[in-house]
């Protein structure tokens, strides 16, 4: 049987719930890609799964929001992407976009980098809060 004290999803500073036993890991942030409007899907973990990287949930919080992160970037109307994918107009007005992550080289030349598209109430454990946010020009 689980000890209450052995690690799992469940139990980490990073995991975030969506129905009971399933959860998004919260512990990277997204990075750059080359298709063009990513939108950053975390990716879903069982609550007795657990990883090398698990830290106990409770005490100080781990985890940076997106609207509080030196890495986001967004304008007051939000992004205008050409292809919404499986969000809503309303989700682009509050989304931004997580430029944490640089470009990684590839053996293609000249690829065009995209970073990905985050919403205000997103966070993770890449983030790095700072006093106010930073908006795009």
């Amino acid at each position: 049987m689980e000890s209450e004290r052995s690690p799992s999803c469940s139990r980490c500073a990073y995991w975030a719930m969506v129905r009971p036993n399933e959860g998004s890991c919260r512990r990277h942030g997204p990075c750059s890609g080359t298709a063009a409007d990513p939108i950053a899907h975390w990716p879903h973990s069982r609550g007795d799964q657990w990883c090398g990287e698990f830290v106990a949930a409770g005490g100080a919080p781990l985890l940076t929001g997106c609207a509080e992160c030196r890495f986001w970037r967004h304008t007051e109307d939000g992004l205008q992407p050409v292809d919404r994918g499986d969000r809503v107009a309303a989700w682009w007005g509050l989304a931004g976009l997580c430029c944490r992550c640089a470009p990684v080289p590839t053996e293609d030349p000249g690829p065009r980098v995209y970073w990905p598209a985050t919403h205000i109430t997103d966070r993770c454990g890449d983030g790095d809060r700072i006093a106010r946010r930073t908006t795009m020009d």
